[in-house]
């Protein structure tokens, strides 16, 4: 769906079994239905979502996506095997929307080795986490 939201709207729903019996039910409350875009990247922007390492091996700089429902404090940063954090892509308040964030391999410390890393976002409530591999 896209466009703006439909306040007002009404569902009925008729069903149908295998013997042929039917029968149909109406809602007795309006409700307003909202659109539910998502980007290319397949992120939705009406919920908190991560998407993967692109590309993912990676050889240099990396493109991580994700999406904010709201406003809110938003976490991205990369961890190595051991769960130590070792990079902090983004740390702060962000608008709700699509947003994302590039990796460029190095660690807080100088430059990541090649291996596994895996990347987490952070928001209010909840976590996200997503495999990536660094070669070198």
């Amino acid at each position: 769906m896209t466009g703006p939201p439909s306040a007002n709207t009404f569902v009925r729903v008729v069903a149908r079994d295998s013997a042929g019996n039917s029968g149909a039910d109406a809602s007795n409350y309006p409700f307003t239905v909202r659109p539910w875009p998502t980007g290319a990247d397949g992120l939705s922007v009406t919920e908190f979502a991560l998407g993967p390492l692109m590309p993912n091996p990676a050889r240099g700089p990396a493109r991580i996506a994700f999406a904010v429902a709201y406003e809110a404090r938003v976490r991205l940063t990369v961890h190595d095997v051991s769960g130590r954090e070792v990079a902090v892509l983004a740390d702060g308040v962000l608008p709700a929307g699509r947003h994302q964030a590039v990796w460029s391999g190095r660690l807080t410390d100088g430059p990541a080795a090649a291996g596994v890393y895996f990347v987490r976002l952070e928001v209010p409530g909840r976590h996200f986490v997503r495999r990536a591999v660094l070669a070198r």
